[in-house]
């Protein structure tokens, strides 16, 4: 009973953060579109370089952002209140210091960099460096507040966090709107209503988790273990996330350095199909994370391999029926979106590959959390972040000996299959998961499916330069890979759940047999 209530929990979850993607995506391309109208180009242009400035922190709050997640899912699992308690309050310690050494860096190397190495205008260098003391406000705002968003998620509570989320985002389109009407320097002006908008939809988490959650209250404590504990594991997460993005930023240095720019805009285009595609997923996982954390912590390993390996199918499929309409239509959905003249072979080619290379990643996020779960991430990172550094490496050896430029992705996919055997041996340590019986139930069932789908698609699909056309062709490729997957992909036993589960939501039942009662004599 308390497996199935969780399982609704998730699919809920699920739905919530969805819709939230969508809301905010639609927002947020609406409002970088009217930002850039005001502004115009060179202050628009200004706004990013310094928010690039402090870019490189977004990837140790990222590592900090999943600890907070694990060690206060991890103690909510284990219903130890007054241990949630003491880890809260250390987290706000961890990043009230994070704050303070990030804000010191910062003062002393941000203005610096901005007089003498950046290409600003004179005329705008006093708006710049105004917009980066901002920018400094703003970055403290988010960081301080990861235990409370942390908190949010740890509970489940994912219809509060969508609902701060849209928030946020309306409150910076309302921001934006105030520019037409605001006479003071409008660049200065979005970057401080910006920050205005953080502060009041991060109040918003701080007052609910004080109010409804239990044990998000602060009390001043320092435990020594406790924070060598956490600066261990978020060391550890670091490493891997710093692993990822020097591939990525390398493999932009050598494309560069062999190609030149043309083809490094093919490779920023499909890293925005990349984005776009992989938040489907994440969203999933951002559902499913606190409960494999959770039934861990509590002893129910059991529950948990179930978790993994449905999550593992489920958001493959899911993926599956995202990226393969996509790959076969890629063409047309890029001339669409950026206009039949800037659309070039590399851009159609780099964006098909990095779809593929979604595909392949996607068996790694149930992994990866469920070694989070463990709390000891060591020879995990040490031997999935050596792999992955190979590419390097590997792909400039390619590239010295004339390979062309696409071959930097393949090269990538190749790497992340091959360190998915490393993977699926630590998960096997770790949940007593039969390595054969792995890839029997999640690697091979994707597999064939994703071979037939790709092959029915091949042969379905039709080129078109219509935007009706498209849209038609699109949902049907994706009803064709949705009918495969239900037909290939899923047992005798979920096949029949589906269908009682969409025939209930739609109100469909047999009709009732009436019986009439006998008569009385």
């Amino acid at each position: 009973m308390e497996e199935l209530q969780n399982n609704k929990r998730i699919a809920r979850n699920s739905l919530i953060l969805y819709f939230r993607m969508i809301v905010i995506t639609i927002v947020s391309i609406y409002t970088t579109r009217i930002t850039l109208q005001i502004l115009g180009v060179e202050d628009f242009g200004i706004r990013n370089v310094i928010a690039g400035l402090l870019a490189f922190m977004g990837i140790i709050t990222t590592a900090m952002v999943n600890a907070a997640q694990r060690f206060l899912a991890f103690e909510l699992g284990k219903n130890d209140l007054y241990r949630y308690r003491q880890i809260f309050s250390m987290l706000i310690n961890l990043f009230l210091l994070t704050t303070i050494i990030g804000i010191l860096l910062f003062e002393i190397i941000g203005p610096y960099v901005i007089s003498h190495f950046l290409t600003i205008p004179l005329e705008r260098l006093s708006a710049a460096q105004c917009i980066f003391q901002l920018t400094i406000i703003d970055f403290a705002i988010s960081t301080l507040v990861i235990p409370y968003t942390s908190a949010v998620i740890a509970y489940e509570k994912m219809d509060i966090f969508a609902f701060v989320s849209l928030l946020d985002a309306c409150l910076k389109l309302a921001a934006v709107f105030l520019l037409y009407i605001i006479p003071f320097d409008k660049l200065i002006a979005i970057v401080f209503l910006t920050a205005i908008a953080h502060l009041l939809s991060n109040l918003t988490y701080v007052i609910f988790c004080r109010l409804k959650l239990e044990g998000c209250r602060y009390k001043l404590c320092w435990d020594k273990p406790t924070i060598k504990y956490q600066l261990s594991f978020i060391g550890w997460n670091l490493f891997g996330t710093t692993t990822s993005i020097m591939n990525v930023q390398g493999q932009a240095i050598l494309l560069n350095i062999f190609f030149g720019p043309t083809i490094n805009t093919a490779k920023a285009i499909s890293d925005n199909v990349h984005t776009v595609v992989i938040s489907f997923v994440s969203n999933f996982f951002m559902a499913v994370n606190p409960q494999i954390v959770k039934t861990y912590a509590n002893g129910k390993k059991s529950h948990t391999k179930q978790l993994v390996l449905n999550s593992s199918r489920y958001s493959l499929y899911l993926i599956l029926i995202l990226t393969l309409p996509l790959i076969f239509n890629m063409q047309h959905v890029l001339q669409l979106w950026l206009g039949t003249e800037q659309v070039t072979p590399e851009m159609v080619l780099f964006s098909q590959w990095t779809l593929i290379l979604c595909i392949a990643h996607t068996f790694e996020y149930p992994i990866t959390q469920t070694v989070r779960a463990t709390g000891d991430l060591k020879k995990y990172q040490i031997g999935t972040g050596l792999q992955t550094l190979l590419f390097i490496p590997v792909c400039y050896i390619g590239f010295k000996i004339g390979a062309p430029p696409i071959t930097s992705m393949i090269i990538l996919t190749a790497i992340s299959v091959s360190v998915l055997f490393f993977r699926v041996w630590i998960l096997s340590q770790i949940l007593d998961i039969p390595i054969k019986s792995y890839y029997k139930d999640i690697v091979w069932p994707v597999t064939y499916s994703s071979a037939i789908c790709s092959l029915t698609l091949y042969f379905t699909h039709f080129e078109t330069t219509s935007f009706y056309i498209l849209f038609l062709s699109l949902t049907i490729d994706v009803a064709v890979a949705i009918a495969i997957i239900f037909l290939l992909g899923t047992s005798c036993s979920e096949r029949k759940w589906i269908l009682t589960f969409i025939s209930k939501r739609l109100k469909i039942s047999h009709p009732r047999q009436t019986t009439s009662k006998p008569q009385a004599q």
